[in-house]
């Protein structure tokens, strides 16, 4: 959206030559009768006004067919060079592209998403002549502002559209809460459809987002097939991506992909628009003598069609059958579940059939992918298929919106499972039947259920009490200029029960369970994004500013504060732990000291008890009482690490008993209940451990950013495709 700190900020329009007021007089009639015919309609507009605007034409973008714009990425802002480069970048703008009509940045502003990092953008804003607009990046969304309440504060929605001369752009924001990684988001998927699809059949599309789109050397997120299957349905010319911090163009379904410089490292992109031409170039060096000036790629508004069509896979008996047509010779490839692409050679124009044998895989859904490569570029079809996924699925449910927070367990028999979209349902853990829905207007992060009351905080600031059993609100209680981003904790302080909650406001709030009166507020220094722990007359957390905290449970006065961690990067910021008089906490892995460490720390004054370090970053500590046959009540500390294995490590001595074989992992914690537990998950096989055995299970292929919910009846796993799966718990 358009940053507001500055009223400079405005698009300067230059006078047109006779002949160009012809032509845009000309071109406005076109645009205004297009406008009257695909308008969307009072509902839709409505809808997609409040989580994904429509900004309609920019100012003076009717009437300008040919003008410039600049993108920009990465600029990292609180980190020293980020700063240095990014104000030199700023000044060569504007002493080189003044005339620019409008700035879209593309994420990463920020190096860790606080908010004087925020403030130093602002201060830099004023000497740019142009309005700015811009989305969200992973460097927003990993740390202080994992839901993004500081960045919609300042500029509002990180997802949207505009036009300007003959062309719509669209703004996504591709981040999760918490993760490097990316995904475009269900709700932001089925937006975009409808706003493309609102768009004059011809009008050419420009989109941009932080994590790049269709960049096959690595999948920096997990949405390309989705992406793709609108690019092949919808007039997108031009994707224009950050992350990387390089100028990397490349060529998919005939459209042009670009990768931009990051700012931090004094670099940019400036777009000349002829009509529906674009011409991109590069800057670097920007600010210095040595600055240089160059065209990476040129996009002419239209693009060739694709040799390959009809593409189908179907399996049976271990064998994969692959069919498809080819109109032109190409070289087939073929990828499955998104690991290497496998050459198969070229072929002739016709149809085409190849087997594949995959009786090793696991059962479950999984992804083929037909790569056909030609002198004009690449082009991809794909198509999910079960390998006897029944035999070991319950059922599905679409949300029509990702899952937020963690899954929460209702009694036996039911969980609670809530979407980006404010919604949260009680499900039915067997048949996934809805037993009651409610709308709190915001993601939540979380639930914890409590003497028959559901207790949640939400993204906007607000905490809530629902009777578990029927979805009626009690209470709600809001603090101004919070963000819940994790489940709170209810604890017994002796006098009553209450309910503290972490804020990336960088502060955990106590309420009254029966009134939701605030009853303490504990400050800290950088946000706190997971659950606190008590005992011992104490509420123990940490926050991204390298300190656990420990503060009186009636009063949050603070008792301790221990520093762990080099840096902001190295803090402890998962939940922590408390068992028999001491608090464990986890830090990620420091490559000065070459490792991440678990610390046991005496509850009352917060000195070592023992230490455990580890090669690789250790994440959220737990204490299960039994994990597939083994008993572990109150013993042992359960802790995933970096590599996906989860390690056993006794509560006294601090020493490692056992640990699982690696398995790459997405999940903040080992997901463990009634004794099975689950590991694995990074491109959607599971790896399920009973009484009886190990099982693995392809849930699909995308990113498993959540973990599972894992019960006696049912492991419920969300995908980043808004689909909510249930898996049997035996084979």
């Amino acid at each position: 959206m358009r940053w507001i700190f500055s009223s400079k900020t405005r698009s300067r329009i230059r006078p047109l030559s006779p002949l160009g007021q012809k032509a845009a007089v000309l071109t406005l009639a076109v645009i205004l009768a297009t406008m009257a015919v695909f308008s969307p309609s009072p509902v839709e507009a409505a809808d997609a006004g409040q989580r994904f605007p429509s900004l309609g034409y920019l100012s003076g973008g009717i009437i300008r067919m040919n003008y410039r714009f600049v993108v920009a990425t990465d600029s990292h802002l609180g980190s020293g060079q980020g700063n240095a480069k990014t104000k030199a970048a700023f000044s060569d703008m504007a002493q080189h592209v003044k005339d620019a009509s409008f700035m879209v940045h593309m994420g990463d502003i920020t190096e860790t998403g606080a908010p004087g990092e925020y403030d130093l953008f602002a201060e830099y804003l004023p000497g740019l002549p142009f309005e700015v607009y811009a989305t969200r990046g992973n460097h927003e969304s990993r740390w202080q502002d994992p839901t993004g309440s500081v960045f919609s504060s300042r500029l509002g929605a990180s997802s949207y559209s505009f036009d300007y001369g003959a062309w719509h752009f669209v703004v996504l924001d591709t981040t999760w809460p918490t993760q490097t990684l990316g995904t475009l988001d269900a709700s932001v998927l089925s937006w975009l459809e409808k706003d493309l699809a609102a768009q004059p059949k011809n009008r050419p599309v420009a989109v941009f987002s932080h994590h790049p789109l269709c960049y096959e050397p690595q999948a920096f997120q997990d949405a390309d097939d989705a992406f793709l299957d609108l690019v092949k349905r919808y007039p997108i010319q031009v994707v224009f991506s950050g992350h990387g911090h390089s100028f990397i163009t490349w060529k998919t379904e005939g459209r042009t992909f670009q990768m931009v410089g990051a700012l931090m490292d004094a670099a940019y992109s400036v777009v000349e628009v002829k009509g529906v031409e674009m011409s991109i170039y590069s800057v670097t060096n920007a600010g210095t003598p040595e600055r240089v000036m160059k065209l990476e790629a040129s996009v002419s508004g239209t693009a060739p069609s694709s040799p390959l069509s009809n593409m189908s896979a179907s399996y049976a008996d271990g064998i994969l059958t692959i069919g498809f047509d080819l109109s032109a010779p190409a070289s087939i490839s073929l990828q499955l579940d998104g690991y290497a692409y496998v050459d198969h050679g070229v072929r002739q124009p016709g149809h085409h059939e190849l087997t594949c044998d995959i009786a090793g895989y696991a059962k479950g859904t999984h992804t083929l992918r037909v790569r056909a490569a030609t002198p004009a570029g690449s082009w991809y079809e794909h198509a999910e298929f079960s390998k006897d996924a029944d035999d070991l699925l319950l059922w599905s449910r679409d949300l029509g919106s990702n899952v937020t927070g963690n899954l929460t367990r209702l009694g036996p028999d039911k969980a609670i499972v809530g979407t980006s979209d404010g919604v949260i349902r009680c499900l039915k853990i067997e048949t996934g039947d809805i037993v009651w829905e409610y709308r709190a207007g915001s993601p939540w992060g979380g639930g914890t259920v409590n003497d028959g009351r559901l207790y949640f905080g939400t993204a906007d600031g607000r905490l809530f009490s629902v009777d578990a059993a029927s979805g009626t609100l009690i209470w709600q209680s809001g603090c101004q200029g919070a963000s819940f981003v994790s489940a709170p904790l209810v604890y017994d302080q002796g006098s009553g029960k209450s309910v503290a909650i972490g804020s990336a406001s960088g502060a955990v709030y106590s309420f009254s369970v029966f009134t939701g009166l605030r009853r303490w507020t504990a400050s800290a220094k950088g946000a706190v994004v997971s659950t606190p722990c008590a005992g011992s007359g104490k509420v123990f957390f940490g926050a991204w500013d390298n300190t656990l905290y420990a503060v009186d449970d009636a009063t949050g006065t603070i008792s301790w504060t221990r520093q762990l961690g080099r840096q902001i990067y190295y803090s402890p910021y998962h939940s922590p732990v408390f068992q028999a008089g001491k608090v464990f906490a986890t830090i990620p892995y420091d490559s000065i000291p070459g490792a991440s460490y678990l610390y046991a720390l005496d509850a009352a004054t917060g000195e070592t008890v023992w230490t455990y370090s580890s090669a690789s970053s250790l994440l959220t500590p737990i204490m299960p009482d039994k994990m597939g046959s083994q008993s572990l009540r109150g013993q042992w500390i359960v802790v995933l690490d970096g590599a996906g294995r989860a390690v056993c490590i006794g509560v006294h001595d601090g020493k490692a008993a056992w640990q699982s074989p690696a398995r790459s992992s997405l999940f903040g914690s080992v997901p463990i209940g009634d004794g099975i537990w689950v590991s694995g998950g990074s491109r959607g096989v599971l790896s399920i451990t009973t009484e009886s055995g190990t099982y693995e299970y392809k849930v699909r292929d995308s990113f498993l950013f959540q973990e599972p919910l894992v019960t006696k009846k049912a492991i419920l796993q969300a995908d980043t495709r808004g689909t909510l799966w249930a898996i049997k718990t035996s084979e």
